[in-house]
């Protein structure tokens, strides 16, 4: 009897056509709001490892929202169409290990109407390929088919492929074996949607939005915010009021005093205490009482 995955892998490769005509090629409603919970979670401009990508649909979207994704197949047609739109591609079946080179490098990892055809030990094999391609604190979304026991279908290719379905509990009693931590599992008929988040160590925390300040008040000052981990430099963000000691970030701009009706401006051309040098750009103004100025 042929392997029921090797069966199923077959009927995508000689039907691969007719599956792309006969699948919806735009993602909306509940299945959206599903993937956009699933990108919330990411940090910005992440690494997303896909496997079925097929025709490219959900990588498309993906990317739209900045991140980055992987795209995985066992149908050579899927792949070189997906490689023409600029996409990184690579062979591969959920049943093998992935390469050493994929492993510990992703912050999330995809799989839609995917490992519904695995088999329940080959699902459970997959789910600890999926926890070695994620970084620590990277997530999972994958979904699979809402119900009890399996079957072989012809519907939508008409040819054979298998399915394997899944109740809620047993979803969940799968993946306790696992050091997974559920972030939900959505039971919305005909599938059931599954988020996880990946292991034991606590992922890094995304960079704080910046704040680009509507009016500077007198009492702020703005400067740049910087990412920590990649240094790059922000719109600038609001400090707290700055104290009355406060001196700007640059030796030759002092903040001008404010002077009473008995006080007068006198320009002391006098050397910079910051860098003593004369100059245009280089004097400070000073304002003398008025007592003090020569008649």
């Amino acid at each position: 009897m042929p392997d029921l995955n090797d069966q199923t892998i077959a009927s995508y490769r000689k039907h691969f056509n007719t599956y792309v005509e006969r699948t919806e090629q735009t993602v909306s409603g509940d299945f959206q709001q599903w993937i956009d919970e699933f990108l919330d979670k990411l940090p910005p401009h992440g690494s997303i490892f896909e496997i079925g990508s097929a025709s490219g649909r959900d990588a498309r979207y993906i990317t739209g929202k900045g991140f980055s994704v992987f795209c995985t197949d066992v149908i050579p047609q899927a792949l070189e169409q997906l490689a023409k739109e600029g996409f990184d591609t690579a062979p591969y079946d959920f049943r093998d290990e992935p390469k050493n080179e994929w492993k510990a490098k992703f912050d999330g990892f995809f799989a839609n109407a995917v490992l519904l055809h695995a088999s329940q030990t080959e699902f459970e094999k997959a789910i600890s390929y999926i926890i070695a391609v994620l970084k620590a604190g990277g997530i999972c979304a994958f979904s699979v088919k809402s119900g009890q026991g399996k079957e072989i279908s012809t519907a939508k290719l008409d040819a054979p492929r298998f399915f394997k379905y899944h109740s809620r509990k047993t979803l969940e009693d799968t993946l306790k074996k696992y050091p997974l931590s559920m972030i939900t599992v959505s039971d919305t008929r005909p599938a059931n949607g599954c988020m996880l988040f990946s292991p034991n160590l606590k992922p890094s925390r995304p960079p704080e939005k910046a704040m680009t300040p509507t009016s500077a008040t007198p009492n702020s000052v703005y400067i740049p915010a910087v990412d920590n981990r990649s240094d790059q430099r922000h719109p600038g963000a609001a400090y707290p009021p700055r104290p009355s000691f406060y001196q700007p970030p640059f030796p030759h701009s002092r903040p001008a005093l404010h002077i009473g009706p008995e006080q007068m401006p006198l320009r002391d051309r006098s050397p910079c205490r910051s860098c003593a040098h004369r100059g245009r750009h280089h004097t400070q103004e000073r304002f003398l009482p008025k007592i003090n100025r020569e008649t």
